[in-house]
């Protein structure tokens, strides 16, 4: 059969996208047809999500590279890679990051395929971007206020 791309504007073939129809109106879903923009919207989420894992993959580059530098140059027991809250803090939050950049990188497969269905690639993808933003949101709420009292900063 042809696809129905020229009626309702997406990719998926006629049986596809009648399981898509089918799927709404059931408590499990299991294909979703894109138009031509959520692909398009779904393919620039991927893009921004691979910039940002760049940047960071990046900076984890660079914390590497001066861990080697200061191992060299320094004698054992006195330099730590994570010295105050802080580090732990910022350090923590590239983690996340990297886990949420590598979970908006996988929407390229819903983009190149036009549909989203339900399989092990959604149920990896969601994992990654509950424990990513769930973890993200914990870090910002708790750690500050953590930092603060370690430090003595709020103390007068």
């Amino acid at each position: 059969m042809g696809t129905l791309e020229s009626v309702n504007g997406t990719t998926c073939d006629a049986w596809q996208y009648q399981q898509g129809l089918l799927s709404l109106t059931s408590l499990d879903p299991s294909i979703k047809c894109l138009t031509h923009g959520q692909t398009i919207g779904l393919a620039l989420t991927a893009e921004a999500a691979f910039i940002s894992l760049v940047c960071v993959l990046t900076i984890f580059i660079l914390i590497g590279r001066n861990i080697l530098r200061y191992r060299k140059e320094l004698p054992e027991g006195n330099w730590k890679l994570l010295q105050t809250p802080a580090d732990i803090y910022m350090f923590t939050l590239f983690i996340f990051d990297t886990m949420q950049a590598t979970g908006g990188t996988l929407n390229v497969r819903w983009a190149g395929k036009g549909q989203v269905t339900i399989g092990s690639y959604c149920l990896a993808q969601g994992i990654i971007k509950q424990t990513s933003e769930l973890g993200t949101s914990l870090i910002t709420t708790v750690c500050p206020s953590l930092i603060v009292a370690v430090s003595g900063l709020g103390t007068y």
